[in-house]
């Protein structure tokens, strides 16, 4: 049979299109996204006895857990005074999250760091730099089911005087479930372009067919957020160029900037209205065919 070399021009997918508000993110935004998939055309026929068909899936999941973990900091003049007093903030801190609902037991404490801290004394004509004291700092580690609890655990915090969220993991606690589910789909959309190719071409395939390549990944929240910094434009009325200018404050804006749904076959749960768990398959199968 001669070579033949299929070019996929527009590919059928069953994925929504949604057409959006652009915001004020187009400000800084640099219209890139890694995971976003081209438009050129992609040559499906390895040789003239086989090809391959890819699926690209993509899931959008909500989070079966949360761990928050909360930076306590406490400074005293000596390491075992310093040690006393974050404890004790740390143990009443836990007993108030327990009076909450959240389980005393489950949560945890983790020791990060123990600096010392330097200060300077004036000594006649020099400053003179001397050991003032010792800081230590611990995590506070606390699971949770329930993602509208952030608020509360935010507020309990603050009670006990404990301001720094350093982070907050989403936990996906069967990830097997999630591939079989995003596989499944894949082999559907596969079968369902196989048809459509075969009928196209009016090849006869064998019915033994072949894993050609897979790449499953998930992306966190955590890396998804994006920022910029609103432009503002400025004009000078009756302005004396002697004086030093004093601009207002402009502080950064985050969002959470879910995956460019264009070029995947498939999107389940397309809408996405809170941080997700981003769940991305690529599945290509090969198919031999049958020579006349």
């Amino acid at each position: 049979m001669k070579k033949t070399e299929i070019y996929i021009i527009a590919i059928l997918t069953c994925a929504p299109l949604f057409g959006q508000v652009s915001g004020n993110q187009v400000q800084n935004s640099s219209n890139s996204n890694r995971y976003a998939t081209s438009f050129a055309p992609e040559k499906l026929f390895i040789n003239d006895s086989s090809f391959v068909i890819q699926a690209k899936m993509l899931l959008n999941a909500k989070a079966d857990s949360y761990v928050a973990v909360f930076a306590v900091a406490d400074t005293a003049e000596t390491v075992i005074e310093c040690n006393k007093r974050i404890n004790t903030r740390i143990e009443k801190y836990l007993k108030d999250l327990g009076k909450e609902g959240f389980v005393e037991k489950k949560n945890a404490v983790d020791f990060t760091t123990q600096t010392k801290i330097y200060d300077y004394a004036n000594n006649g004509d020099v400053y003179e730099q001397f050991l003032s004291g010792y800081e230590i700092k611990k995590n506070v580690i606390i699971p949770f089911r329930n993602l509208d609890d952030l608020e509360k655990l935010i507020l309990i915090s603050a009670r006990n005087k404990v301001y720094d969220l350093a982070k907050v993991d989403y936990v996906i606690e069967d990830m097997e479930k999630v591939y079989g589910q995003l596989f499944d789909a894949a082999i559907q959309i596969i079968n369902s372009k196989k048809k459509r190719y075969v009928s196209v071409t009016n090849l006869k395939l064998k019915k033994a067919s072949q894993v050609y390549s897979e790449s499953f990944r998930s992306l966190f929240p955590k890396d998804q957020y994006k920022s910029y910094t609103s432009n503002e434009s400025t004009k000078y009325s009756n302005y004396n160029t002697r004086y030093d200018r004093k601009s207002l404050r402009k502080t950064p804006t985050y969002y959470y900037d879910k995956i460019d749904y264009s070029g995947f076959d498939k999107v389940i749960n397309p809408i996405v209205t809170e941080p997700l768990v981003q769940h991305v398959l690529n599945l290509q199968i090969k198919f031999e065919i049958e020579q006349d």
